[in-house]
């Protein structure tokens, strides 16, 4: 009986230590801390550059450091989470990088828990502020190049991670644009706004990348913005019977024709640039000038005979016109041949 009354003591002891050594262990939070460590270098010579400000956020708060040339950078003890780190330096591109630290760990260990190290390398690119780009930019007018002044230029750079990443100038009254003290990357986007000029004609924005040269002004090609505003045009005429076809056998008592356009037409506008009152002529068998006349309502020019026609014969109406604009004018004419 004393036996195994000793036995059941053993048993009892050796349960009792089980669920103190199972007491002991439990999930703690293991922290982990980040190290942010590595070298800056410059963009165009991959030397690494010497007292380099380095600057992040903990916590709300800014801290700071200083990269060399000899040692780099080293950022201790960030807690979980994620991190800009801002790159500057005197004469060179700002230029930012984003870090993670991960989340703290839950696990079975010793009671009071653990620390981790998550080390994480980085080495941003600077580029010297020392390129330069010049331009010039126009609008296309009925066929012609014209300079045009206030145009929104902006240079992108390719390079997401640098401030500013867009730097922005206005052309001047001969069209020209200057960039000084850009990034000298490999290559930028010119991009030129949509434009609206003085008259009130909207032309396309224009977008493309160029080669630049570090420490060297680069001359871009001209760029020319298209009209985004249709043309003077005709869009119809009692001559035609489907838009564009003219009708067969014209009778030849017509007297009266008229050409309908997209926009009003400026007469005042049409004489000056023409030099001239001649601005709509009918050319043909028996004609003469003194045989028609022509008026200009709005859109609408109605060219009217004194005389009838000749039979089969070929006509043509000839209009030299413009609009407001001196330089949306529309020079073309229409053909028809008159009945037996």
């Amino acid at each position: 009986m004393k036996t195994k009354r000793i036995h059941k003591v053993l048993a009892g002891l050796l349960i009792l230590g089980i669920i103190g050594f199972t007491a002991c262990k439990k999930e703690e939070v293991v922290k982990v801390f980040g190290f942010v460590q590595g070298f800056v270098y410059d963009g165009t010579t991959n030397t690494i550059l010497d007292d380099v400000k380095v600057t992040w956020e903990v916590a709300g708060k800014q801290d700071s450091t200083t990269a060399t040339a000899a040692d780099g950078f080293k950022i201790n003890d960030l807690y979980s989470g994620t991190y800009i780190l801002k790159f500057s330096k005197t004469g060179y591109s700002t230029v930012i990088d984003d870090i993670s630290v991960p989340m703290d760990d839950f696990t079975a260990t010793a009671k009071g828990g653990a620390n981790k190290e998550y080390m994480v390398s980085v080495n941003p690119v600077m580029y010297p502020l020392n390129a330069g780009v010049v331009g010039r930019v126009y609008k296309s007018e009925n066929s012609r190049s014209i300079p045009i002044e206030g145009a929104i230029v902006r240079a992108e750079m390719p390079n997401s991670n640098l401030i500013p990443r867009i730097y922005e100038t206005t052309t001047d009254a001969d069209g020209y644009y200057n960039f000084e003290n850009l990034p000298a990357v490999s290559y930028v986007y010119i991009r030129v706004l949509e434009y609206i000029d003085s008259n009130g004609e909207k032309y396309y924005d224009y977008y493309n990348d160029f080669n630049i040269v570090p420490g060297a002004v680069t001359t871009i090609s001209a760029i020319t913005l298209s009209h985004a505003t249709d043309p003077l045009m005709l869009t119809n005429t009692s001559l035609w019977i489907a838009p564009g076809v003219v009708m067969n056998d014209v009778p030849v008592t017509t007297r009266t024709f008229t050409l309908t356009f997209n926009k009003d037409i400026d007469q005042a506008v049409s004489e000056e640039r023409r030099g001239d009152t001649d601005l709509v002529r009918l050319t043909g068998a028996g004609i003469t000038t003194a045989d028609y006349s022509f008026t200009i309502s709005g859109n609408v020019v109605t060219l009217t005979t004194t005389i009838d026609l000749t039979a089969a014969s070929n006509y043509t109406i000839n209009y030299n016109l413009y609009t407001a604009q001196p330089y949306d004018g529309l020079n073309s004419s229409v053909s028809f041949t008159t009945a037996n």
